[in-house]
């Protein structure tokens, strides 16, 4: 059995996503405490002749993130980037919390991609629930979040 969880990190509640066997079976948000507890629950419990591949956008690989209208204050500026960084971290404490435990079991691994690119109808470019149901067969309630992370999953099952 393979199981994938996706996970698009964020500040307040992060997307996560697990699809087991090529089948999307669920996508909500969670607090990253509460997800660590989950993950750690998921590595302890994965028979050795399973694989698990947890997926974590890795937002701070990307070479830049410039956001700025025309009529951003420093202000404004000073803003998204405190945010930005805050969800960055997230990620890559998430990232280096699911390594330590997973150290030494082969049948674990820890992805951290680059995010996927935005080529969906969505809000810039981002995927919507029609066209996730098209390419999944998910038909759930999701926000953009979980989506996100669903696509990481989808991509890496």
């Amino acid at each position: 059995m393979k199981t994938v969880i996706g996970i698009d990190p964020d500040v307040t509640k992060s997307g996560c996503a697990i699809v087991i066997d090529g089948k999307v079976q669920g996508i909500c948000t969670k607090d990253a405490a509460v997800l660590l507890e989950d993950l750690k629950e998921e590595i302890v419990n994965v028979h050795p002749n399973d694989t698990l591949v947890i997926v974590i956008e890795a937002g701070w690989k990307n070479a830049s993130n410039w956001h700025l209208g025309t009529f951003c204050s420093a202000r404004r500026a000073a803003k998204l980037g405190e945010d930005v960084g805050r969800c960055h971290e997230v990620g890559r404490i998430l990232a280096k919390w699911c390594e330590f435990h997973s150290a030494g079991m082969d049948h674990v691994k820890v992805l951290t991609p680059k995010p996927l690119r935005k080529m969906w109808r969505g809000k810039d470019g981002k995927i919507t629930a029609d066209e996730l149901e098209r390419v999944t067969g998910f038909s759930g309630r999701s926000n953009q979040e979980g989506r996100d992370a669903c696509l990481l999953a989808w991509t890496y099952r």
